[in-house]
Order: structure tokens, then C-alpha cells, then sequence
């Protein structure tokens, strides 16, 4: 090929030369030389100084391919192992530190130094220094890093390097050469297109840096970018978490200090969260019910006020109330509810235990219906049944009866009873029964099948009429004074008197006790009262200072003095003057020192006619044995004294 051949002749000689290696540089030839005798080459001659020379070519390319090969495989090895570096760690600063003193031992450099920026102050700062000279690390320390090559490299956001510090370096890097430098490279580092700060290495010995070190160092840069975004995603990660944990473990201290049961439902009454509050309010645990309906875990009256309410919530996106009541451990537990719209297809609900409060009501409004019973109430039987019903809305009493006891008789005689399945209990006297067990240990009694069972084997108690699955008899005492027993009792396994019940019923039992004993003094007043509006005799009472409240109709015929004449006048308004004012001084003394006075006296009528009475007059006591008043009776002795 002539045109990579040359042939030439001079000084006795003959040569030819042939490029090995061709390029923009034509950086290798190929010369053969006959030093003996000018000739011409044959063709053959130059044919095989041509194959030579590919030959030759081929080999030199390989070399050079094989060379840059091996760069190539120690950078990238060096790069791994900075990448390695960068993923030993999140701390930042350990991770910059890795990544230099790798950096520095792979391109031979000194010393090195990462510098960021801090955007509160907008400044450049010295984060991770490595072998600095001591002088040059506290001038960075104390002044910054402005008016030096790393904030140019920071503000340029482009490469600057050079080997040796000439003519051409910049101005900023003359003052390296007192800390005895002269090599330096400077790369921004990129963080998602943003120049977050500097890369800076250093060296003592002058010299040119390769093409390879200028692209590790990009390569670098990048890694260093990449990990400053991972450790500020994990530092931001960090705080968040520790927010979060903090929020949580708040909330969670917050929700155990709650006893409002918070719940999210639903359109279809599914349970979908439930908050990790006091787990006593949930009628089951929470993972029982999330994911059922509210009919396939509550009882069904309870779930049908909750399900109105969520409807009306999400119909209206108004806040909704109500209040339901569930059985739980045993006890009646009642919640007040506040159900919010969530979202189109859920609601917020807020339970909030009111079983205390509502307790309170509902023993407050039993007291008031039983106290209003005992002044309205036309005789003892229907006080008793407006006491049963009382008794019916706070427990299941479909079984109850009161027993009343009378002291005089011993007898027990059941004025009101309703039972499934016995029938009307005659007077009896106490025997060995629940009832005569309650009376004669004066204490409330909740009587289960195995404390039954157990009750007879002590031989305490006979079974006396329908055995039942539980029984319930607490005592009603006026005092000292027994009164008899209320009970409640039920046949159905399902239904099981609890320990509130009894609380409940002893409560119920002082205030119909009172009841009772006003009525039966009612009866007995009523009674009393009757006999001495019909007696022929003439009766009258006055308060404690003598004055007349009361006057029967036989006062009238005795006196002739109608009732509305008497009452408020003294008894000197029937007085004869026949007595003596010792006489009437002796009678006073008497009825003051609560004794009484009887005997034959002298009276005179309206129309001043002389009546001769048998009469007695005594004072009347209170419980406290205090004078209220007085009592007359007195006797028309006339037709007796005619006779």
C-alpha cells in the first residue's frame, strides 16, 4: 500500500517506513533499514514489512486496549469500594469520611475536605476534613471557606483542577503553595440538579491528573451526592418516626387513659377500626368484632339504635346521639353514643360509659315514682304494683312479691305476687324458706343454683313452692322494726341476677320500705279515723298548746258545736266552771308529764245545758316520745245519771 509505505534511498542506504499505528497522532512507526548498498525494495520485501507492521498494529492496540482496560477495572474497582464506603453507614458525616479516605487513597491525593452548604446562614462550611494541614483547617474552622477555591468550585458548579500551581491557576489557589500544596481538584456536589457544596483534594507533589482522575472524581461527586440525599432522607425519616412514635405513644397513652370506646363503622354497620382505648367498655375484644356487622356482635335492641344513628349520620352529616345499653361480665353497662359522618361510606362513633350517671337516674326516678305511689296510691296493693314495675325497668323482675310481716301474729302474708308458675301463697308463719331466711338474717340475699344447693345441704333452707335458676330477697325494715321481704326471682337459664341487682334492689328496698309502712299507718289511720267519725262518743284532738284540730261528729251531738265552730278554739269552750282551778292545775300536770286523765267531769253544751261526762284525755307521743298533741274521749253520761 503506497500509502502507508515510504521507500527512500540516501547516504548509501535504504530504508522503509511504515506506520504501526495510525491515528490523529500517528503516535508509532515502522522502519526497515539496509545499511549496506543503496537497492530497491521488491514487492515481496515490501509486502512482508506491511504484514509486520499490521502485525505490529494489532499488538500495540491490544496493549493500549488492554491498559485502558485495566484503568478502566481500577477505577471502577475504586469506585465500588467508595460506594461500599457510602453504604456502611446513614450518619453523614461517618459516610463522607468513608468515601474520602477511599478517594484519596485511590487517585494518590494528600488530603481532602467536604464542604456544604447551610441554608441557614447561607454559607459554605467545612463538614468532613481529612489530613489538612493544621494551620489551613483552623483558618476553615474559624473564617469559612469564602474567597477560596472550594466556594468557586461551589458557585462556578463546574469541575477545576490543575497539577501544578502556574501562571494559569486561578487567583484563589496561590495561597495553597503556603500549606506547601501544589495539586488540586475541585468538584460540585449535585444533589437532585441542586449544588448542595464541594468535593476538594489535595497534594503536595506537582504533576498532571489523568484523564481517569478527573473521571473518578465525577464519579465520586455523584456517590456523594447520592448519599448525602440518602442520609438526609434518613435523618428526615428518623425525625418522622420519632414524631410519629412520639404521636403514638401519646395517643396510645392518651386512648389508655380513655374509657370512651372510639370506633369507626361502616355503612353497613361494619366494624372497621377499633382505637386501642379501655378494652372493659368493648363488648368483646376488638379482634372479635372488627370485620362484623353490629347485628352479628351486639344485642339486637343496642344494634338497632347504633344502625339508625350511622344512617342519619351519613344521611344528614349531622352529629347523631343516642343511648344503648349492652350486658357486660355480668353487668348493665349504659353508653352514651355520638356517631359523625367520616366519610361517605363511614362514621365515627365516640361511646362514652354514662352506666353510673344513668344508674343514678334511674334509682332517683324508681325513689320518685315509689315516694309519689305512697301519697297517690288508693291502697297497699297498688303500691306494691307500682313498686314491681319500678323494680321491673332496672332488672329482669317478671317473677317478684313482697312478703309483709306481721310482729303481733308472726305471720307472713303475701299481698301482691306475680309468678310464672306458682300460684297465690296463704299466711303462713316463717318457716325454713329463702323469704324466712332473709327475714331472720336481716341481709340482702342473690341466691344462685350451687349457693341453693349449698344452702340446704346446711340445712338452712327448704325448698318451698317453684325452684327457679336464681332468686334475689332483700330485707324491708321501718327501723328497728322488720317490715318483711321484697324478691325477685327467674325460671329462665338465660337471665341470671347479678351482684348490681342485689345493690340495686337493697337501694329500691328503703324507699318502698318507707312507702310501705306510710300506706300500712295510711290504712291504719284511715281505719282509726273511720271508727271515730261514726262513734257516739265525742272526740276531739288538739296540737301541743291546747288548741282544737279535730272534732268528730259525735263532739256535735254530745256539745252541739259543729266541727268548723271547734276547730281552733281551747277546750275552756266547753268548760261548766263546776271544777276547781286546782282541779284544772292537776289535770294539766298530769297530760304534760305524759300520763293519762280520767274520769267524771262536768261540761257544758253549746246551748248551755250541763253534760256529765266519762271522759280520758291523753297526750299524744311521737317516735321520739315528744307531746304532738292531745287526745279526748268523752262519754254522755246523761241518760245514764237519769236513770
Amino acid at each position: 500500500d503506497s500509502a502507508s509505505l515510504d521507500v527512500a534511498v540516501a547516504d548509501g542506504m535504504s530504508a522503509m517506513s511504515m506506520a504501526a499505528v495510525k491515528d490523529e497522532k500517528n503516535w508509532a512507526t515502522l522502519r526497515v533499514i539496509d545499511d549496506s548498498a543503496p537497492r530497491v525494495w521488491v514487492t515481496e520485501e515490501q509486502i512482508l514489512v506491511k504484514q509486520v507492521a499490521d502485525q505490529l498494529s494489532l499488538a500495540l492496540e491490544n496493549a493500549h486496549l488492554f491498559k485502558e482496560t485495566q484503568e478502566r477495572n481500577q477505577q471502577l474497582s475504586a469506585l465500588n469500594e467508595i460506594i461500599v464506603a457510602a453504604s456502611q453507614s446513614l450518619d453523614l458525616v461517618e459516610v463522607l469520611g468513608n468515601i474520602l479516605d477511599k478517594y484519596m487513597t485511590t487517585i494518590g491525593f494528600d488530603a481532602a475536605l467536604v464542604a456544604l452548604h447551610n441554608p441557614s446562614n447561607d454559607r459554605l462550611e467545612l463538614r468532613v476534613p481529612r489530613n489538612l494541614p493544621a494551620p489551613m483547617e483552623a483558618i476553615f474552622t474559624k473564617r469559612g471557606i469564602v474567597g477560596t477555591l472550594r466556594e468557586l468550585v461551589y458557585k462556578k458548579e463546574e469541575v477545576i483542577a490543575f497539577g501544578s500551581i502556574g501562571s494559569d491557576a486561578p487567583q484563589e489557589a496561590k495561597g495553597l503553595q503556603a500549606f506547601g500544596l501544589n495539586a488540586y481538584l475541585g468538584i460540585p456536589l449535585d444533589v437532585k440538579g441542586e449544588t448542595v457544596g464541594t468535593l476538594c483534594a489535595f497534594r503536595h507533589a506537582s504533576g498532571e491528573l489523568g484523564e481517569n482522575v478527573l473521571v473518578l472524581a465525577q464519579s465520586v461527586g455523584h456517590q456523594i451526592g447520592s448519599a448525602i440525599e440518602n442520609a438526609r432522607l434518613f435523618e428526615e425519616t428518623r425525625e418522622s418516626q420519632q414524631a410519629i412514635a412520639r404521636s403514638e405513644g401519646e395517643l396510645r397513652a392518651l386512648f389508655a387513659a380513655m374509657n370512651d370506646a372510639i370506633i369507626i363503622l361502616d355503612r353497613q354497620g361494619r366494624y372497621v377500626r377499633i382505637a386501642p382505648t379501655d378494652p372493659s367498655r368493648l363488648f368483646r375484644p376488638s379482634d372479635e368484632m372488627l370485620g362484623k356487622t353490629l347485628h352479628e356482635v351486639l344485642p339486637r335492641r343496642a344494634a338497632d339504635t347504633v344502625m339508625a344513628g350511622i344512617k342519619q349520620a351519613l344521611n344528614t352529616g349531622e352529629n347523631v346521639k343516642s343511648e344503648y345499653s349492652l350486658p357486660i361480665d355480668g353487668k348493665e353497662y349504659w353508653f352514651d353514643a355520638s356517631l359523625s359522618k367520616l366519610n361517605e361510606d363511614q362514621v365515627f362513633l365516640v361511646a362514652r360509659d354514662i352506666t353510673e350517671q344513668k344508674y343514678n337516674e334511674l334509682i332517683q326516678t324508681a325513689i320518685t315514682n315509689i315516694s309519689e305511689a305512697a301519697l297517690t296510691a288508693p291502697d297497699m296493693a297498688n303500691l306494691i304494683k307500682t313498686i314491681h314495675s319500678t323494680v321491673e325497668s332496672l332488672m329482669p323482675a317478671r317473677n317478684f312479691y313482697i312478703a309483709l310481716y306481721d310482729e303481733r301474729t308472726d305471720t307472713l302474708t303475701f299481698p301482691y305476687y306475680a309468678d310464672e308458675q306458682d300460684t297465690a301463697w296463704p299466711p303462713q308463719k316463717p318457716g325454713r324458706g329463702l323469704t324466712s331466711y332473709v327475714l331472720r338474717t336481716s341481709q340482702p340475699m342473690l341466691v344462685t343454683p350451687e349457693v341453693y344447693d349449698e344452702l340446704e345441704r346446711s340445712a338452712e333452707v327448704r325448698c318451698g313452692g317453684s325452684r327457679g335458676t336464681g332468686w334475689l330477697g332483700v330485707p324491708l325494715r321501718s327501723g328497728a322494726q322488720r317490715l318483711g321481704v321484697m324478691a325477685v326471682q327467674t325460671y329462665d337459664a338465660n337471665i341470671r341476677l347479678t351482684e348490681q341487682d342485689r345493690d340495686t334492689l337493697s337501694l329500691i328496698a328503703g324507699q318502698a320500705s318507707v312507702a310501705i309502712e306510710r300506706k300500712r299507718v295510711q290504712e291504719e289511720l284511715a281505719k282509726f279515723k273511720l271508727g271515730l267519725d261514726h262513734s257516739a262518743d265525742a272526740v276531739f284532738i288538739t296540737d301541743p298548746d291546747g288548741a282544737i284540730v279535730y272534732t268528730n261528729t259525735g263532739f256535735e251531738k254530745v256539745y252541739g258545736f259543729k266541727q268548723e265552730e271547734a276547730v281552733g278554739q281551747n277546750p275552756r269552750l266547753i268548760k261548766s266552771g263546776l271544777s276547781t282551778q286546782d282541779d284544772y292545775q292537776r289535770f294539766w300536770e298530769t297530760l304534760l308529764s305524759k300520763n293519762t286523765v280520767s274520769g267524771e267531769i262536768t261540761n257544758k253544751a253549746k246551748d248551755g245545758r250541763l253534760v256529765p261526762i266519762a271522759g280520758t284525755n291523753s297526750p299524744i307521743l311521737n317516735d321520739a316520745g315528744d307531746i304532738i298533741g292531745f287526745l279526748a274521749v268523752h262519754h254522755d253520761m246523761t241518760t245514764t245519771k237519769q236513770a
